[in-house]
């Protein structure tokens, strides 16, 4: 495995007191991560699901969503057939109609009343009773109102929404199915805006993994998707037969893209340790002895440097020994060069 270099070109230049440099390129290495992984599989899970259903009973007359549809809260998932409580709000709206107009009549009445009352044509208690029959038609009103108020509470509670931001797992009733005690159930809707991924891991792993380690997840359906999350909990016991245990991972599922039951693979990160550093290949020369060098700039002047390679990994080729963390490296231009000889530089940092 090769690690990142960060490193420097080093940029042709001439040196302003007259003697000239060889113009070379360089790179700064730096020594390979190794990091030290744990494999598992299991599968994916919510960590809550909530049943659906109405209060009312009745007849479904509408259902809006399916299986494995997203549903935003407040979103309108079914609905109950409400023909006899549109009658009756439709009379009770004619009942607050007709109330209306009694208290337009009691409210003119009142008026005349009154007005026959300063001429002294009519008794003040004839002006009171037309006052109780106003307060009599207001009230009406009132109870109209709150009888419509009444009824379309009802029709809101024979409309199923969704409570929260999720994914429906199960539905349980068709249109057409009644609503009764104990049978109200219409939806499974699981909650998985943070998921989860349950793994099973070998028990000689037991000693290495604890809360807080990260995990790389791939996910097979989703086209092997990675998820990154945090180990949260380690299982307490061995399984006798399998000889694994579990452990859980936290997920961040924004998108919903993640459903419970999905096939995991899971990669925990339980240690990152320094390798060899790596250097571009054709910075490696080969003396006459038949040892390997590199040209190593320090203050300006390229020193010839003796090094044993390891493993080479496309152009990438591990240095066992010669080199430390932060050598500048030649890596064009060395063909030319001789032990001690003067070179420019201009460091610029690449990945």
């Amino acid at each position: 495995m090769v690690g990142t270099l960060a490193s420097s070109f080093l940029m042709v230049s001439l040196a302003e007191s007259g003697s000239a440099r060889v113009p070379v390129r360089a790179i700064r290495v730096e020594p390979q991560v190794v990091r030290g992984v744990i494999s598992g599989m299991g599968s994916i899970n919510c960590p809550r699901s909530l049943e659906l259903g109405f209060e009312d009973l009745s007849c479904i007359a509408e259902v809006l969503v399916d299986e494995g549809d997203k549903v935003e809260q407040g979103m309108i998932l079914a609905k109950l057939d409400n023909s006899v409580l549109a009658a009756e709000k439709r009379a009770a709206e004619a009942k607050l109609k007709s109330a209306e107009a009694d208290v337009r009549f009691h409210m003119n009445e009142v008026e005349k009343k009154e007005k026959l009352l300063q001429k002294e044509a009519v008794s003040d208690t004839e002006v009171k009773k037309a006052k109780l029959e106003l307060e009599k038609a207001e009230a009406n009103v009132e109870m109209a109102r709150a009888e419509i108020r009444t009824i379309e509470t009802r029709l809101e509670r024979r409309i199923l929404r969704a409570p929260v931001t999720g994914v429906i797992a199960q539905r349980h009733l068709d249109v057409g199915a009644v609503i009764s005690p104990g049978s109200n159930k219409v939806f499974t809707l699981i909650r998985c805006s943070d998921a989860y991924a349950d793994l099973e891991l070998g028990e000689r792993f037991y000693s290495k993994v604890r809360p807080g380690q990260r995990v790389n997840v791939e996910i097979d359906a989703l086209m092997g998707r990675k998820f990154q999350g945090i180990l949260s909990r380690v299982g307490s016991q061995i399984d006798k037969k399998a000889r694994t245990f579990k452990v859980r991972v936290g997920l961040p599922n924004p998108d919903l893209a993640l459903r419970p039951g999905m096939f995991a693979k899971g990669e925990i990160l339980v240690e990152e340790t320094d390798g060899p550093v790596t250097v571009p290949s054709r910075a490696v020369l080969k003396g006459q002895s038949g040892k390997n060098y590199v040209f190593v700039v320090k203050d300006g002047v390229a020193l010839q440097k003796a090094v044993i390679p390891g493993d080479r990994n496309g152009d990438a080729l591990q240095i066992i020994k010669g080199l430390e963390r932060g050598d500048i490296v030649v890596i064009e231009g060395q063909e030319q060069l001789a032990n001690l000889e003067d070179v420019a530089v201009t460091m610029d940092d690449r990945d």
